[in-house]
């Protein structure tokens, strides 16, 4: 009887610590909720590290609809590829970066860097680096 009680004991207190504490919220989950409740938030690189021949997204959220402009960098600090999206909504933004060059070259492996201009981001956005690996092909 005194094993049977020990495991209770055991198991109740692991699920109390496994579970969840008050309710789960998620801001954007449900028609109609106001755009002004996000902010700017840099959510960063997505997948990050990528191989060179795959698509990149990268990820941010925005306070208010706005004009933005999307620069990459490599190492050395030359602007390799840019794009603009005219009047993006306020909200969550993931914008595709084909891994092309503005000389339409590929990008080659290493690592990258990318600005979005027209937005400030705070001080808990994620860094602006993304790093592009050879593909095992």
């Amino acid at each position: 009887m005194g094993r049977i009680s020990w495991f209770d004991d055991v198991v109740a207190g692991h699920f109390q610590i496994c579970s969840r504490r008050g309710p789960v919220v998620s801001v954007g989950d449900q028609q109609g909720v106001d755009a002004g409740r996000f902010s700017n938030v840099n959510l960063g690189a997505f997948p990050n590290p990528a191989f060179a021949a795959k698509n990149v997204t990268l990820r941010f959220t925005l306070a208010k609809a706005q004009n933005v402009t999307v620069r990459i960098y490599n190492v050395a600090g030359r602007e390799v590829a840019n794009f603009s999206k005219n009047v993006v909504e306020a909200g969550p933004v993931n914008i595709v970066w084909d891994g092309k060059l503005s000389n339409g070259a590929k990008a080659t492996p290493g690592v990258y860097f990318y600005r979005v201009d027209g937005v400030e981001f705070g001080g808990a956005s994620a860094p602006n680096k993304m790093i592009l690996l050879s593909s095992a092909e």
